[in-house]
């Protein structure tokens, strides 16, 4: 989930791990004297309600109710900051939101796929990459091609494979998909988005 605040007023949207399944938009308000919100989306079906809990072990909570047909309890724990809007969620010039998540949704596409060429197609030569506990440079496509298998192994690909393609960690080195496994930026206007690290 990411919300965005604006006085009283917030703005918020949630993903499942299904990349298909699109955002769910919410709007609510924030009380300040107690910290509880509300966040509901146009049909009011979807409701979160709940408080805020700072620096607890767990780090910064929103704690309280879900209601979707059924209540539940959540817990949503805050794990990093990102752009304070959709259009500059990340402040990564030349690209934009939807390019950049798209661009992470090929990825662990092609991953899930096992498509080693379109996946060696996405990443910026030549590259430093660990394989059989070497660092190696491997300078074209053809050449990760070949060294595909070595590189991309079981627990990377699991950890692909169940990584969120939207609400991406950033910072100015770049984007980092699966908890840093795979680091993007934009090149250039030539190459545009392209994988610059990768971390198996």
């Amino acid at each position: 989930m990411v919300i965005y605040r604006d006085g009283e007023q917030l703005s918020a949207s949630y993903i499942t791990q299904n990349d298909d399944d699109g955002e769910i938009k919410l709007q609510g308000t924030i009380q300040l004297d107690n910290a509880s919100f509300i966040l509901q989306n146009e049909n009011n079906n979807i409701i979160f309600r709940g408080t805020i809990k700072p620096d607890t072990k767990e780090g910064d909570l929103l704690d309280g109710t879900f209601t979707n047909v059924e209540k539940s309890h959540f817990s949503l724990v805050h794990t990093h900051a990102i752009g304070n809007t959709y259009e500059k969620r990340y402040s990564i010039p030349g690209t934009n939101t939807e390019d950049i998540e798209e661009f992470a949704k090929k990825i662990k596409e092609y991953i899930i796929e096992n498509n080693k060429q379109g996946f060696a197609e996405l990443i910026d030569y030549p590259i430093n990459i660990k394989t059989n506990d070497k660092k190696i440079a491997i300078n074209s496509a053809e050449e990760f091609e070949k060294k595909y298998d070595d590189i991309i192994n079981s627990d990377f690909n699991l950890a692909l494979s169940k990584a969120y393609t939207k609400y991406l960690n950033s910072n100015p080195t770049g984007i980092m998909l699966a908890n840093g496994k795979i680091w993007i930026n934009y090149m250039n206007d030539k190459e545009g988005l392209r994988i610059f690290a990768i971390n198996n």
